[in-house]
C-alpha cells in the first residue's frame, strides 16, 4: 500500500501518513458519517464529509495532545479517531482535506500537488513525467 507522508503547515516536524488509494469501504464510511451527522444535527453534513474523508486515508501520525490541549510532538498520543482531526490547526485540517479531496475525486495515482516532487537529475529531465514519489 502506497503512503504519502504529509508535513503539517503549522509545524513541519509533525506528519500524517495517508493512503493514496481509495477503497470502496472508504466511500461507504464517508456516506455513513454524512448521513448520521445530517440526521443528528442539521448543517453538519459538510463537516462530517470533510472529517471522514481525511480520517479514512490516515494510516499513522506523529501527533500528541499537549498539556494545554494543543497538538504537538510530545504529550499524550492523540487517539486515532475522526474527532481527533477537529483538534488540528485550521491550516493543517484544510491541507489534509485538500489532499483527501484530491484522492477521492481523482481516483487515480496521478501527480499530487500536496507532496513535493523529488529534484530532477539531468537524466530524468529527458524522461516523460511519472507518477508521484512514494513516501514511507
Amino acid at each position: 500500500m502506497e503512503l504519502d507522508e504529509l508535513r503539517l503547515p503549522s509545524n513541519p516536524e509533525l506528519w500524517v501518513k495517508m493512503r493514496r488509494k481509495i477503497l470502496w469501504g472508504d466511500e461507504q464510511a464517508v456516506e455513513s458519517a454524512v448521513f448520521t451527522a445530517q440526521r443528528l444535527s442539521a448543517g453538519q453534513g459538510l463537516h462530517a464529509l470533510k472529517r471522514q474523508r481525511v480520517f479514512q486515508l490516515i494510516e499513522g501520525w506523529s501527533l500528541f495532545l499537549t498539556a494545554d490541549g494543543t497538538i504537538g510532538m510530545k504529550g499524550t498520543p492523540l487517539p486515532m479517531e475522526p474527532e481527533s482531526i477537529d483538534r488540528l490547526e485550521p491550516a493543517d485540517g484544510d491541507f489534509l482535506y485538500q489532499y483527501a479531496k484530491h484522492r477521492f475525486e481523482e481516483k487515480q495515482d496521478v501527480a499530487n500537488p500536496f507532496v513535493p516532487a523529488p529534484p530532477k537529475s539531468s537524466l530524468e529531465s529527458d524522461q516523460p513525467p511519472s507518477s508521484e514519489q512514494k513516501s514511507s
